[in-house]
């Protein structure tokens, strides 16, 4: 059984995973809601697993997910992701783990819960900004049941997923940067009072 153990926040050019942040906009007004793919690709010469949906950025259970924004220039990220409220996720099941072929690459999705309304941050700061996605697979397979599930059942769940668990690469992976312009919101321009509505009258007319 082949099982990878990278442990570090990986430079680009090292990882075995490549995660690509792809915006087919350029530009978005602050408050609305964009749409954005995240692309992983492996990299190594051998098929691995990987899990592409989860419950965001929270430690309820692994892989954890950061998505945050920062104006350019800046060293400050934001936090953009919705964290969930509830204390309990869905136990991992097996068919979540899945292949990728070496060379090959499959699109995250799911587990990206990020709230339109966490925007409203960036509000009266329009300007260039760049967004990146963190996915990070270090933590222990206890981290990735989720549940909580009764101790026996979570000994049992653990048994079923642990041989594709042990094909996940484990690091700290970020994607590329990708740039957006974030424009102010564009206010409707109100209408003068008793103009638009108005009309001359001929002399000496009462209507």
């Amino acid at each position: 059984m082949l099982a990878f153990a990278y442990l570090a926040l990986f430079q680009p050019d090292r990882s075995p995973l490549a995660f690509d942040f792809i915006l087919p906009k350029r530009s978005v007004t602050i408050g609305r809601p964009f749409n954005f793919k995240v692309r992983v690709t492996n990299r190594t010469s051998a098929s691995i697993r990987v899990v592409p949906r989860g419950v965001g950025a929270t430690d309820l259970r692994s892989p954890l997910v950061a998505f945050a924004c920062r104006r350019l220039g800046s060293s400050e990220w934001i936090d953009l992701d919705e964290h969930p409220t509830c204390g309990n996720t869905n136990p991992v099941n097996l068919s979540e783990f899945v292949e990728i072929e070496p060379r090959k690459f499959i699109e995250l999705q799911g587990w990206i819960h990020w709230n339109p309304k966490l925007i409203e941050k960036l509000s009266g700061n329009a300007g260039n900004y760049e967004l990146r996605l963190t996915y990070r697979t270090d933590a222990p397979i206890d981290k990735w049941i989720g549940g909580p599930l009764p101790p026996l059942l979570h000994e049992q769940r653990k048994s079923e997923v642990q041989a594709a668990f042990d094909l996940v690469p484990k690091g700290v992976f970020v994607t590329n940067r990708s740039h957006i312009r974030f424009l102010a919101p564009q206010l409707d321009k109100p209408q003068r009072s008793g103009v638009a509505n108005s009309k001359t009258l001929p002399a000496g007319s009462l209507k």
